[in-house]
């Protein structure tokens, strides 16, 4: 969904702490409220909207805390607002939805397509789709405790070779064999195109509790070991 920064970019930041009704946030927090709980853009965009609003003090980033707040100005608005009693703050979720676009169902396959394009490269996605589903073998799967199997491929001169992989949920860390993933992947902590397969044959297996780990590993990524 392509979401266009609208001109009163000072009044959406009011709107957003009148569902958030707290002094401050935690800026990874703010972020993901945005991006996957109010859908309102990619995670990436949603960092520049934050930021963008920040630069022109709307506003302000304790950078010690890690937390946001508003400005001053935007504070005593806000104040006024609560005290007038205009809208309640659980009730501006869906106002704010309403006012970008047309009221939308959110299913499973859309959250888990939201959690997943932050761990995975619109490239590797693709090509992660073109691995067969007998090609990854789950040995294991117990989502609240260790997932762990073997995915076959073939390297880039075509012979094929096979690539361990285990997700501990309980140690946060997730290690697998191929050279793409530990050459490059797993610094920038993303998913390479056997990882990405892995959780599409999960997805299938169980949304629920599919969603729930990607939501782990999204909302506490600098918590995760990708190894």
């Amino acid at each position: 969904m392509a979401f266009t920064i609208p001109s009163d970019l000072k009044n959406i930041v009011l709107h957003w702490w009148k569902i958030i009704d707290q002094p401050e946030i935690n800026v990874d927090e703010l972020y993901n409220f945005i991006a996957f709980d109010l859908f309102l853009a990619p995670l990436e965009k949603t960092k520049k909207i934050v930021q963008q609003a920040i630069h022109l003090e709307y506003l302000s980033e304790n950078k010690e805390s890690e937390s946001i707040s508003l400005s001053d100005e935007l504070q005593q608005e806000f104040l006024t607002w609560q005290e007038k009693g205009i809208l309640k703050a659980k009730t501006m979720a869906a106002a704010l939805a309403q006012s970008w676009r047309p009221p939308i169902d959110i299913t499973p396959s859309m959250t888990y397509q939201a959690l997943l394009s932050d761990l995975v490269d619109v490239s590797v996605l693709e090509k992660a789709g073109k691995i067969r589903s007998s090609a990854v073998s789950l040995d294991l799967v117990a989502f609240d405790d260790k997932i762990e199997g073997i995915v076959k491929s073939k390297d880039d001169g075509g012979i094929s070779q096979s690539y361990r992989f285990k997700i501990d949920v309980k140690a946060r860390s997730i290690s697998h064999s191929c050279p793409e993933y530990n050459s490059l992947r797993k610094s920038q902590k993303q998913f390479c195109i056997h990882i990405a397969r892995i959780f599409m044959k999960l997805f299938v297996k169980d949304s629920e509790k599919t969603i729930e780990l990607l939501r782990n590993i999204v909302y506490q990524k600098s918590l995760w070991f990708f190894e």
